[in-house]
Order: C-alpha cells, then structure tokens, then sequence
C-alpha cells in the first residue's frame, strides 16, 4: 500500500523553512541605504524620460518597492541631499 498523506509531510516541511527564513530581515540591511541613494534618481529620470509605458510602469514599481521598505529618515536624508 502506499501512503495516503506522503506529499502533506514534504509540504509542512517546507511552510517551516519559509518561517524560518522570514523572521531574517530579506537583502543587505547595511546596503540598502547606498542602493537608495544611487538608484532611487536613476529610477526617476528613466521614468520621466520614457514614454514606454512598460518601462515607466516598471521604474515606478521600483520606487515604490524602494520607497516602501526604507526608513522616513533615511528618505528624508535622500530627498534634502538634492
């Protein structure tokens, strides 16, 4: 005979591991003010340069992803450098 709940095991297995890995913090903490603060005008400038709207959604989700995740004093430092 074989195993009714074979396949429920690996999956539970699996949920663990992701657990385990979302109570790290996800990239380079220490790199993500640099990756701010050299991409985030880069990302601007694609996105009011183009007219694709591929490329403009694109760089705007990017901003918002890196806009999201970083810290209000961390923006408000980017925002007054310029």
């Amino acid at each position: 005979m074989c195993p009714v709940n074979k396949g429920d095991d690996k999956k539970k297995k699996d949920t663990n591991k992701d657990e385990e890995e979302c109570n790290e913090p996800k990239g380079d903490p220490e790199m993500a003010p640099v990756y701010l603060k050299r991409l985030l005008p880069v990302f601007a400038q694609t996105f009011q340069h183009t007219m694709l709207p591929s490329i403009r959604k694109a760089s705007l989700a990017l901003i918002r992803k890196m806009i999201h995740f970083c810290s209000e004093a961390l923006l408000k430092e980017v925002c007054d450098s310029d």
